[in-house]
């Protein structure tokens, strides 16, 4: 009876969700669950092949429960792995049309449960063994090749749900004081431990040197914590436009999954909104407005609001765009939310473009493929027909499509035009250059043409999120997350301008804190976006770009100098002088900005005053309270733990002016996605 529920629940799901079945297609669906206490398995991973191939992936949700919709008709193999289980693989599974299979699996643990983890470099564990307690070492090899940004999150990965005095479930593995972490042997707590780093003696290689750029750029993405402008005044960073956490993120909910912590970058989901900010009325292509107001989610703190409004007049009849579409058409593109959902978004937009503008087709799988040299959009027809011919099958060789792609690119330029790639995929590189550090210094030395770079990522299960998001930060342009025909439409035709225009590029934003006003300050989400002091005036260090129309908001959290706090940071270091004797010593502090024209090298620098005014809760304006309400059910899902009063009872009253500013009731969407975050949430309890 529990089962038929189940098979219900799925289909209505699948019915009405984002992802409607389509006429003769099938089904795959089942539950995973312990060999021995035969309790679900939540959160274990769910991988589909065809002939050695993989074609698509997911994770089970709480109760253990996966699916695969929309199938054809075939041979599937099924593999099913969770930390501390022995993987398990199941062959030959036939899948017919206009069907429902059912196919439960069962894991045998590897091992004991683990509840305290050992990263070390010693070959022998320095933990004494223990008969109420599990352990296991990891190398720092596992640690690289695992999809994890910090150690909380690796601890978190260890296996088990409880129930508690029967009235909810409780996820080992989340508890600061349970989990154990030795770093060479050294007992740390899990959420102050650092990072491993390796120091070389010897020069570094170029790809050495690539490696440590990623490393540096996918550093913990979890919660930074605060600051003392004594110690550090300076806060610089690049701006980020990018929109994919989000989408990323309403695909796990749309699921009714819950989005894994280092899916959410809480700077996306903010930004991934337009609001109704300033718009720029000097030479300038943007302007920045900041406010001050109380923090919602520490009432003691302060929240200061960063707000860059693009220029939205652009004259596309003079500014012809010459796009290269580079579509992945490997197997593992082959799901009907991937490569038939590119084609049609491909399709949207070449409607959208100008008779003038031209478009190049390159396909990349085991090898690249030129489908469609540079045409004009005049030629329609001849465009749509080789994008609507495209199939999928084959491995990934994703560099070697970015060469050719860029030589098009640089071929077919257009001088004072628009020059852009355009990347379709979900990021399973696998053959020729497939390493992060490879396809870093692939990327950085084709920004050096001119052409920048759009990444749209596709599907899930597999794809690769935070690849994905790197090459379009070093590639001087923009990544966003396409799951739906509707999200296809926003960010390729409603957003055109903003995604395919760029109007300033390594746009950089340094603040000087005041620490006459200013105890300590947390610049909130952005990790990968931070820059060295230094970094600003220097204008061979790569940064954010903005397109037409973009708005881009930066939050930063201040606990004020007359406010006891225990986040506060004490310091020894002699007082700064801050700024010069004709600034005032009340202010919060001093807003730089740098941004070069598309076409420039050298920077242009702005600067102002941050002043102190404190702009209550009952007269903030609602586009702002609709932002801190974002940003609260960010750090509510990265589990930031300062976010010390937060909850979404307070992120559904913040954003509830906002509603009325919502011509494409995407706020209205969010409003749903945080009331059914309340539901999965509603029986389980982190530790």
């Amino acid at each position: 009876m529990k089962k038929n529920i189940i098979h219900l629940a799925y289909m209505i799901l699948v019915i009405i969700g984002p992802y409607q079945i389509h006429a003769q297609t099938a089904i795959l669906q089942g539950v995973v669950t312990d060999s021995e206490s035969q309790s679900a398995i939540p959160f274990a991973t769910i991988a589909l092949y065809q002939q050695g191939i993989l074609i698509e992936g997911t994770d089970t949700d709480f109760d253990g429960n996966y699916l695969f919709a929309n199938l054809t008709d075939g041979v599937y193999d099924v593999k099913a792995s969770f930390l501390g289980y022995t993987p398990r693989r199941i062959e030959g599974v036939t899948v017919k049309t206009d069907s429902i299979v059912d196919l439960d699996l069962q894991l045998e643990p590897s091992g004991a449960i683990l509840d305290e983890v050992v990263i070390t470099r010693y070959k022998k564990t320095p933990l004494r063994s223990s008969t109420n307690s599990s352990r296991g070492s990891v190398t720092s090899r596992t640690i690289k090749a695992l999809p994890l940004t910090n150690i909380s999150r690796l601890a978190a990965t260890t296996a088990g749900l409880s129930s508690v005095n029967g009235s909810g479930k409780r996820v080992r593995g989340k508890r600061g004081k349970a989990s154990y972490v030795y770093i060479d042997g050294v007992r740390v707590k899990p959420h102050d431990a650092k990072q491993l780093k390796r120091k070389a003696k010897t020069k570094k290689s170029k790809s050495q040197l690539a490696e440590q750029r990623v490393e540096h750029d996918e550093k913990s993405i979890g919660d930074y914590g605060f600051t003392s402008p004594l110690v550090e005044p300076l806060s610089t960073l690049s701006i980020d436009v990018d929109r994919a956490s989000y989408s990323n993120i309403r695909g796990y909910l749309n699921r009714n999954m819950m989005p894994p912590t280092d899916a959410v970058r809480v700077e996306e989901m903010v930004n991934y909104f337009s609001y109704d900010y300033k718009v720029p009325t000097s030479e300038h292509p943007f302007n920045a407005q900041t406010t001050l107001t109380d923090c919602p989610w520490n009432k003691k703190h302060k929240v200061l609001h960063v707000a860059l409004q693009a220029t939205e007049e652009i004259d596309l009849s003079n500014k012809k765009s010459q796009l290269v579409f580079l579509v992945d058409v490997s197997g593992s593109m082959s799901s009907h939310n991937k490569l038939p959902l590119v084609i049609e978004s491909m399709q949207m937009l070449v409607n959208r473009m100008n008779p003038d503008d031209r478009v190049a087709i390159v396909t990349y799988a085991g090898s690249s493929r030129v489908v469609l040299p540079s045409t004009p959009i005049s030629n329609k027809d001849q465009i749509m027909q080789a994008l609507s011919s495209l199939t999928s099958g084959g491995s990934t060789a994703g560099a070697q499509g970015i060469n050719t792609a860029y030589q098009i690119a640089e071929e077919y330029y257009i001088k004072n035009g628009n020059n852009r790639v355009i990347l379709a995929t979900d990021g399973d590189f696998n053959v020729g250059v497939s390493s992060d550090a490879g396809l870093v210094d692939l990327i950085e030395e084709k920004r050096e043409s001119g052409i920048f770079l759009s990444v749209l990522g596709y599907g899930y299960g597999n794809y690769q999120d935070h690849k994905m998001q790197m090459l379009a930060n070093k590639g001087n342009g923009n990544h966003a997350y396409i799951d739906s025909r509707m999200e296809a439409n926003k960010i390729l035709i409603r957003e055109y301008t903003s995604t395919l225009y760029t109007i300033a590029k390594d746009v950089k934003i340094q603040i000087e804190f005041n620490p006459n006003t200013v105890q300590s300050y947390k610049l909130i989400g952005y990790e990968n976006r931070r820059l060295n002091p230094e970094d600003f005036n220097n204008d061979s260090v790569d940064a954010g770009e903005m397109g037409g129309g973009h708005t881009v908001t930066a939050l930063f959290e201040i606990i004020p100098t007359n406010v006891k706090s225990k986040y506060s940071k004490t310091t020894q270091v002699d007082p700064l002088i801050y700024q010069s004797t004709d600034h005032s010593s009340h202010d919060i502090g001093w807003l730089k900005m740098r941004y070069k024209l598309p076409k420039k090298s050298k920077s242009i620098k702005l600067e102002s005053v941050i002043d102190n005014t404190l702009i209550s809760d009952e007269e903030l304006n609602g586009e702002i309270r609709y932002s801190l309400g974002v940003a609260e059910c960010g750090l509510l899902l990265s589990q930031s733990p300062t976010a010390h009063h937060a909850s979404y009872d307070n992120v559904l009253t913040l954003i509830e002016e906002g509603l009325q500013q919502d011509a494409y009731e995407e706020r209205a969407e969010f409003k749903g996605l945080v009331e059914k975050i309340q539901q999965l949430t509603s029986s389980v309890i982190i530790e």
